[in-house]
């Protein structure tokens, strides 16, 4: 099968959602790596914002916020790797759990091969609650010594998905606790060390994100059975994204509203 890979330099977070959302509606399938300028918390579909995220230190640390087409919780992107895919809902079983069963693979091998052995949660765990995506494991994700490092969210629209998620490469524990209202879920910023972790942080030899972005191609090649081609985004997926990032992920409407529509999505 040939895929479509999209690598796009760091944007801000409403031009990334918008991006991925175009790309979606439609229909083409890609892997796109991408990364996030200015940093920028991003809150999950079903997320009330002003009750989750300190809006404040937001603004004072000059970081985003942007609410997520997909479900689960708060990430802040900042020393990461962004990744997303758009196929056919179907394409690799019926479930969003099955989806997830697949593509976790991809970053299994991609981790492994730099040294470290992460591992798969196949049955999900919860803390106390928390906005923070990382504080919570979802069926299929992945943990190294016990810690998240890549966390991901899902949607399905017209017959195709969109997953999308970080690749930590770093954690700065201290903003990421100035940014979200973490209540009793934990008590200062040192606590999240227990919950979460970046690869430059489990290993001798640092991987900057274009070296990891290259080694998530080839092990979706391997794992998945595609055949990938670089390509740019298509002139109509342009003018999407351009109206989608306009009218929705710019918009405070958007960014600040509670989140209370059911349709199908996942953490």
């Amino acid at each position: 099968m040939r895929v479509r890979l999209l690598t796009t330099p760091p944007v801000p977070g409403s031009r990334n959602m918008a991006v991925d959302e175009a790309v979606l509606l439609h229909k083409i399938p890609t892997l796109r790596l991408y990364g996030w300028r200015p940093a920028c918390v991003s809150v999950g579909y079903f997320q009330n914002t002003m009750r989750e995220v300190n809006i404040e230190a937001c603004r004072r640390l000059g970081v985003d916020i942007v609410r997520r087409p997909t479900g689960g919780k708060a990430v802040l992107h900042e020393h990461e790797l962004t990744y997303s895919m758009v196929f056919p809902e179907n394409q690799w079983g019926r479930t969003i759990i099955d989806t997830y069963k697949t593509i976790s693979r991809v970053f299994v091998a991609a981790l492994r091969g730099l040294g470290l052995p992460v591992e798969i949660r196949a049955r999900g765990q919860t803390r106390a609650r928390s906005p923070l995506c990382f504080q919570a494991v979802s069926h299929y994700e992945l943990v190294l010594r016990g810690k998240k490092i890549v966390g991901s969210a899902q949607c399905r629209r017209n017959g195709m998905f969109l997953q999308h998620g970080s690749v930590l490469l770093d954690v700065d524990y201290v903003k990421l606790y100035s940014c979200l209202r973490f209540g009793a879920a934990a008590a200062s910023s040192s606590e999240l060390e227990s919950f979460l972790t970046g690869i430059n942080r489990e290993r001798a030899g640092s991987v900057t994100a274009a070296e990891l972005g290259g080694i998530i191609a080839q092990c979706a090649q391997t794992e998945l059975g595609i055949a990938l081609e670089e390509s740019p985004l298509a002139k109509e997926e342009e003018l999407t994204a351009e109206r989608l990032e306009r009218e929705k992920y710019a918009a405070a409407a958007w960014t600040h509203r509670s989140g209370r529509t059911a349709a199908k999505h996942s953490s």
